[in-house]
């Protein structure tokens, strides 16, 4: 009706919009088990990973730990700064990694680094849903659980690859 009026108009609009800001993830400390791994078969070492500061995370031994002798001088929680859209929600998945003769089961925990500081824990094989929470960027403090399924000799250096998976 109103296109058939003598007084009638168009207009093309444009609606625009731009998507939010990429997921980076930035590695800051080395997850590491330690220099004294017993490397006997069907034994564990745990890392307990904890959120100490914005880019400051801390890895002690765990007690249940059966396969390091190491009194966790040596030990290093994986850190890792996760950026993105601010007040984002994402969801990070870490998965066991699996390697000839051991395998390592990431947990920790992720900091949204806002002033409330809710800390969150996660574990493996699973999806943490957490949120920036009035920032854009939020900490990752990894340790996890090291399970020696093959005897290894001593003094070998070993070393096994793990995937931070982050999402919005």
């Amino acid at each position: 009706v109103i296109g058939t009026s003598a007084h009638a108009a168009t207009f093309d609009a444009t609606a625009s919009f731009r998507t939010i800001a990429d997921v980076n993830i930035t590695d800051f400390s080395d997850l590491s088990f330690g220099q004294e791994v017993t490397g006997k078969e069907s034994t564990t070492c745990i890392v307990t990973a904890a959120y100490s500061a914005a880019t400051t995370v801390t890895g002690t031994l765990d007690a249940a730990s059966t396969g390091c002798t190491d009194s966790g001088t040596n030990m290093t929680a994986g850190g890792f700064t996760i950026t993105g859209a601010e007040d984002a929600a994402i969801t990070i998945f870490m998965a066991t990694a699996v390697a000839d003769n051991f395998n390592f089961a990431p947990s920790g925990n992720f900091n949204d680094n806002a002033t409330s500081s809710v800390e969150t824990d996660f574990f493996p094989d699973s999806n943490l849903n957490v949120s920036f929470d009035g920032t854009n960027a939020g900490t990752l403090a990894v340790g996890g659980t090291l399970t020696i399924t093959t005897a290894l000799g001593a003094s070998s250096s070993e070393s096994i690859g793990y995937i931070v998976s982050v999402v919005y």
